[in-house]
């Protein structure tokens, strides 16, 4: 706020009427992504940003305080107001304070990777232009292209590598983890 104390712009609510379970957040820009476990199935999800910034700028000259308030939205000027006082005091001087004012949010993409089938996922990063996840499953067939490594067997982990637009498939890459036993993912 114009105080400088932290507060919450935007929340939004999505999932299923199931169980559904966060474990990870990326952001990018204007763009954050959420991955979890929604009903039992692996989902990333992104939404879109869009903030609006207050600025207010006082300039003392020659006795004269000029209060400029400008208002941008999503980096567009929407709103200017400029105010003079005379007798403002002697000297020259200058100060901008700028905060986010609030926010806006729309979804975006979503990406089912398939059943986790009693696993979950235990992590989400942004790296180099790509959405890592990871979890664990005890599905061979996660809806993820470029298996690099196969499923084994019971509780496997898994890492995968997809494209932050959630639709692009191509550079998809996969790997499961684990062997006789069950194997988990703790964090990332």
């Amino acid at each position: 706020d114009s105080q400088g104390a932290p507060r919450a712009l935007w929340t939004q609510q999505f999932g299923t009427t199931g169980t559904d379970k966060p474990a990870g957040i990326a952001v990018d820009g204007n763009t954050i992504y959420v991955a979890g476990s929604e009903n039992g199935d692996a989902v990333v999800r992104s939404f879109q940003a869009t903030d609006t910034v207050t600025s207010t700028t006082k300039t003392v000259s020659s006795g004269v305080l000029t209060v400029q308030v400008d208002t941008t939205t999503g980096g567009t000027l929407t709103n200017s107001t400029s105010t003079i006082y005379s007798d403002a005091g002697a000297g020259d001087s200058s100060s901008t304070t700028s905060f986010t004012s609030s926010a806006t949010v729309t979804a975006g993409a979503v990406r089912n990777l398939g059943s986790l089938t009693g696993g979950s996922v235990a992590g989400l990063q942004l790296d180099n232009g790509n959405l890592y996840i990871a979890g664990q499953t005890r599905n061979g067939a996660l809806a993820i292209n470029n298996t690099t490594r196969a499923y084994d067997a019971n509780m496997d982990a898994f890492a995968a590598s997809i494209s932050t637009d959630l639709t692009s498939q191509s550079s998809d890459s996969l790997a499961y983890y684990g062997g006789a036993g069950n194997s988990t993912v703790t964090g990332m």
